[in-house]
C-alpha cells in the first residue's frame, strides 16, 4: 500500500500488489473502501506486514491479518505528536484469535552488522539491484517544513535537504 495514489505506480514497481490513497483523517467510508481493498486483493488474509509509518493503514491491515501472520514496525512517520501518546484501535483480540505476532524492529541493534550491510547495498545498486526513489530539497530552508511533508505523505523517497 501506498500514503497517496502518486506513489502507487512506484509501490506496484516495488512488488507492492496495492495503493490506496490515504487521507491525513481517514473517513469512515475511506475505511470501508480501504478494508474492502485489501480483502479483495488479500482474500486470505495479510501473511507479512512490514510497518515502517503506521496509522490508519496499519490499522487497516490489522483487521485483516492472516491467521499467523508476522508483521514488523521498524517506524512511526505518520504519528508526528507522542505526547501524549494517540489512541487507536486495540490489536490484542486481533493478535489473540489470528494468532499473530507484531515485532519492532530497531536497526541500531544492527550496528554491528552496518558494514557487511553496505558492501552488499553498494553491490546490489552497481548491479540495478535494488530498486529507489530519492526527493532532494535543495536548501537548508526546506528543514523547518521537511518533517511535515514525511508527516502528510508527500515526499517521493527517502527525503533528504541538499546544502
Amino acid at each position: 500500500m501506498s500514503s497517496n495514489l502518486s506513489k502507487t505506480p512506484f509501490a506496484k514497481s516495488a512488488t507492492a500488489i496495492l495503493g490506496i490513497e490515504r487521507r491525513s483523517r481517514p473517513t469512515a467510508v475511506s475505511l470501508v473502501t480501504r478494508f474492502a481493498a485489501l480483502k479483495a486483493a488479500c482474500p486470505d488474509g495479510v501473511d507479512v506486514y512490514f510497518d515502517n509509518t503506521s496509522g490508519s493503514i496499519t490499522d487497516t491491515v490489522y483487521n485483516n491479518l492472516a491467521i499467523g501472520a508476522r508483521c514488523v514496525v521498524c517506524g512511526t512517520a505518520s504519528i508526528s505528536v507522542w505526547d501524549p501518546l494517540p489512541t487507536g484501535p486495540r490489536v490484542e483480540r486481533t493478535l489473540l484469535v489470528k494468532r499473530a505476532r507484531i515485532q519492532g524492529l530497531y536497526v541500531f541493534d544492527f550496528e554491528d552488522q552496518w558494514g557487511a550491510a553496505q558492501k552488499d547495498l553498494c553491490q546490489w545498486f552497481e548491479e540495478g539491484k535494488l530498486n529507489y526513489r530519492e526527493d532532494i530539497l535543495d536548501g537548508l530552508e526546506h528543514a523547518p517544513g521537511s518533517i511535515q511533508r514525511l508527516y502528510d505523505g508527500e515526499n517521493q523517497g527517502k527525503l533528504l535537504i541538499e546544502i
